[in-house]
């Protein structure tokens, strides 16, 4: 078989394109896991369609998703949410104090994900009884500012 320029030119190409496409396969459980995490905190945060960079205000469970909007005018303030759809019942509660010496705003929050009643089964389809699975996540924020313009923070959840 004789290779030209052009044969050559295609598996090159051919190549290339193996290389960088990603591949994809199922998984266990879905497509990733701890998805309750990535679930809107409050009405506000569902309003802006589940996701927010910078949206600084007056409600302190926004920054359950962004701790750098912790800021010294929530210190005091706490929210507290509930939803249920279709026995799916989630709550979630946030805080936020203002420590003055160190110029650093906390918070501390919950989310808590009720899944109901699940059927349980063994590889036969045979009934083996009820399960009732949750998620939970205890998280500690801290914030600071930096300039006018910047505000930073971190946050450990459990």
């Amino acid at each position: 078989m004789i290779i030209n320029g052009n044969t050559k030119a295609l598996l090159l190409l051919l190549v290339i394109l193996v290389q960088v496409s990603s591949g994809s396969a199922q998984t266990l459980g879905g497509s990733s896991l701890f998805n309750f995490l990535r679930s809107p905190a409050t009405p506000q945060l569902s309003a802006l369609g589940g996701i927010h960079i910078s949206s600084s205000g007056n409600d302190v469970g926004m920054a359950f998703n962004n701790p750098s909007l912790l800021r010294e005018n929530l210190s005091g303030q706490v929210n507290f949410g509930f939803s249920s759809f279709a026995g799916i019942k989630q709550l979630q509660s946030f805080g936020s104090w203002y420590h003055q010496s160190s110029g650093t705003s906390f918070g501390a929050g919950l989310n808590y994900f009720s899944y109901g009643s699940l059927n349980s089964t063994d590889d036969a389809g045979n009934f083996l009884g009820e399960f009732k699975p949750r998620d939970m996540v205890l998280q500690v924020s801290a914030a600071r500012q930096y300039s006018n313009r910047i505000h930073y923070g971190a946050t450990l959840k459990f």
